[in-house]
């Protein structure tokens, strides 16, 4: 990751420090002028780091994936950046080997999150737009102090687990099954395909009709078919040769077409 940062962003100076460490953590929410967390993974479920970011008066910049979305208010604590994600039926071969033990819990869930877009674009607008403006910066970090306070301050979590459990003690006296098993489910609903298991996690599912643009030249696409990282998915996606066929369909950068006509060619 470090070297894949070096090669993509040259010009972005990086630090990269212990955050494990309370006293450098501290540090960094008191240094910070934005804090982004473009998450796409499966695990991530409420993420708590948006949260603590907010606390600490900073306007933030993180994924509309799952648990993120319920904890900002897009334009208002900072900016919620789309994501895309494959439609159910095609992560069969991805749970298959997790089933098989031939991935890892780790190893599952990160290649699952490769499949995962989020709008790049929408990223560089949202910093942008916090970089060059000062008081955008000031006012955004403010309204997400005063939503951390008003909503995550345990005074009034606490209260809300209370009523919680007070409903569902409820329930359980006098409820009956609402969700019998399914035939169609997975024998094995934890090993499933993800992007069936973890449909509302992203903006949105892949269509034929979403729209491909080339956005690189060949020579800078060569060089990303070969970043290590991109092996992780060795075998669940197109290889090199597959690859280059796809993007002949779009000759130039700037050239475009739609999902539907990539698959259908």
């Amino acid at each position: 990751i470090e070297r894949l940062a070096r090669e993509v962003c040259p010009d972005v100076r990086i630090h990269l420090v212990d955050g494990r460490d309370p006293i450098i953590r501290k540090k960094c929410w008191s240094a910070a002028d934005i804090f982004t967390s473009l998450s796409d993974n499966i695990q991530e479920t409420f993420g708590l780091t948006p949260v603590e970011a907010m606390a600490a008066g900073l306007p933030v910049v993180i994924t509309d994936w799952n648990g993120y979305r319920d904890t900002l208010e897009d334009g208002v604590q900072g900016f919620s950046i789309p994501t895309l994600a494959p439609p159910s039926g095609n992560g069969d071969a991805l749970a298959a080997r997790y089933r098989s033990t031939r991935y890892s819990y780790g190893g599952y869930i990160g290649r699952a999150a490769q499949f995962t877009y989020v709008d790049a674009n929408a990223v560089g607008d949202a910093y942008t737009q916090l970089i060059e403006n000062d008081d955008l910066r000031k006012q955004m970090g403010a309204a997400g102090r005063k939503h951390a306070v008003e909503k995550y301050d345990w005074t009034v979590i606490i209260p809300e687990y209370e009523a919680l459990w007070r409903e569902l003690a409820a329930r359980r006296a006098k409820d009956s099954e609402l969700a019998p098993p399914d035939s169609t489910q997975s024998a094995d609903p934890l090993r499933d395909d993800p992007f069936r298991t973890f449909a509302g996690y992203p903006s949105a599912t892949i269509a034929d009709t979403h729209i491909v643009e080339r956005a690189g030249t060949d020579v800078e696409l060569e060089k990303l078919i070969r970043f290590d990282i991109n092996s992780a998915v060795a075998g669940l996606v197109p290889d090199a040769p597959q690859m280059r066929a796809l993007l002949a369909m779009l000759p130039e950068p700037g050239s475009i077409t739609t999902v539907g006509a990539m698959l259908e060619g």
